[in-house]
């Protein structure tokens, strides 16, 4: 237990790093670069969002491996310029959506309907049933929402 609260604490203070320059005394320093929707065209070999597209689809198919196929991905869908594309799957049967925080935090995940927030890692093994992670991973969404 003490291994998986030290493992929990990491993941909470990698995911609140924050970028700190003159400018932003230590908020999130975030730049608006596009506005508007995501296309098909976007996440086609050669689009804009291609690489993160690809990303989502290698993030879901991970999961698919780490929870012994109990996450299954379906398909990449385009979605904004802000959120990204998402992949769908489904969860033992059920629909849902695995999202990425952004194009610069692709190593953290969201899960909506299930509300799951962190690593690959974490998620999987809250989706494999250990209850403790699944707790921390929803407080971690909650955290990370904040900002």
């Amino acid at each position: 237990m003490k291994k998986l609260k030290n493992l929990i604490k990491e993941e909470i203070r990698r995911l609140l790093e924050m970028e700190e320059d003159e400018l932003t005394g230590g908020r999130l320093n975030i730049s608006v670069k596009a506005t508007g929707g995501m296309t098909y065209d976007d996440i086609k070999p050669g689009g804009k969002y291609y690489k993160w597209a690809e990303h989502m689809k290698q993030a879901a198919l991970t999961l698919q491996k780490l929870t012994k196929n109990k996450i299954k991905f379906i398909k990449i869908e385009p979605y904004s310029v802000y959120n990204g594309p998402y992949a769908e799957i489904t969860i033992n049967g059920r629909s849902d959506k695995l999202w990425s925080y952004g194009p610069n935090k692709k190593q953290i995940y969201y899960i909506g309907g299930l509300e799951l927030s962190g690593s690959l890692d974490l998620i999987a093994r809250a989706i494999n049933g250990d209850y403790n992670v699944a707790a921390y991973t929803k407080k971690i969404g909650d955290v990370i929402r904040k900002y």
